[in-house]
């Protein structure tokens, strides 16, 4: 499936919070497998993310990025329009990932009051996964 990254990433931090949830097995086998393939990809984003601002960065007299008392890279005010627009063209960059997907029949069984119920962001967010599978 294709996604961009800003998608994955978005995609990966609510599925994080919805693998915590009491779900019916089937959907929350197919959310931890896809949460795995998302948080590989997540990482990636990440790191390739950081690469980018340490780019941008100010530097110590040993080449190094200055990184102020937050913990955040210091960045000149110049630089910054430069830094976000890439930022932007990075996020908007599209990928292909495996997916597993689930039966959209399997979120009628979140009625059941032994299940925790699901945002409306929540499932917009699975959208991408589910699929109406005709059982037999």
């Amino acid at each position: 499936m294709d996604l961009t990254l800003g998608e994955i990433r978005d995609k990966y931090k609510v599925f994080v919070a919805i693998s915590s949830k009491k779900l019916p097995i089937k959907l929350s086998y197919t959310i931890s497998k896809n949460l795995s393939v998302l948080e590989k990809e997540a990482n990636l984003i990440d790191d390739n993310r950081i690469k980018l601002a340490e780019a941008y960065a100010e530097k110590n007299p040993d080449g190094t990025p200055i990184i102020d008392k937050n913990k955040c890279y210091v960045i000149n005010e110049a630089a910054l329009p430069s830094l976000n627009k890439e930022i932007a063209e990075y996020y908007r960059t599209v990928t292909s990932i495996d997916i597993c997907k689930a039966n959209i029949k399997e979120l009628d069984k979140l009625e059941e009051s032994r299940y925790d119920a699901l945002s409306p962001a929540e499932i917009s967010a699975l959208d991408f996964m589910l699929e109406d599978i005709m059982e037999n």
